[in-house]
């Protein structure tokens, strides 16, 4: 029973490892033009410093976490500005998961644009990794230390026989 949860825990923890490295490890950013930035992607803006005043003095002590380069998702856009939603810092002992704050930035204020994508390379590798782990811990578990035997069967010897007594 003792094996039994020793491979529990450990394919939680090949699933928990591979989940963290799927959210958090395997994305890049790459540098696209600000017209072709699809609406509800995650983007990371580059402001002109002279965009970064302006929207220093716009949102004020509102966003403290605001830089010249900051991250959010694309909220709208069109030839004039873009609209992106951006957390919120407070307190470090207040969840702020969902607390998000639109931001205007006007189109000229951005030096330049990047997409959130997948790095498919990572992915590749983690669940590639994942796989050879969880093959290695089947074939050790299959293999005869958990579940039953690899030896031979020993001969049953002669069958019983068995009559059953009918009564009428």
């Amino acid at each position: 029973m003792k094996q039994v949860t020793v491979a529990l825990r450990l394919f939680r923890g090949i699933v928990l490892a591979f989940a963290l490295g799927a959210t958090t490890g395997c994305y890049r950013y790459q540098y696209a033009p600000v017209a072709q930035a699809p609406v509800g992607k995650e983007v990371r803006v580059h402001l002109t410093p002279e965009g970064f005043t302006r929207l220093r003095a716009a949102v004020g002590d509102g966003l403290p976490n605001i830089r010249q380069v900051f991250d959010g998702a694309l909220v709208e856009q069109n030839a004039q500005q873009l609209l992106v939603s951006v957390r919120v810092a407070t307190d470090a002992r207040v969840a702020t998961a969902g607390l998000m704050q639109r931001v205007a930035v006007p189109v000229d204020d951005v030096q330049a644009l990047e997409l959130r994508e997948l790095h498919k390379g990572k992915m590749l590798a983690i669940g590639i990794g994942a796989g050879v782990v969880l093959a290695a811990l089947i074939a050790h578990y299959v293999g005869g230390v958990f579940g039953g035997t690899t030896g031979t069967i020993p001969d049953p010897g002669q069958p019983e026989t068995i009559i059953p007594l009918l009564r009428r």
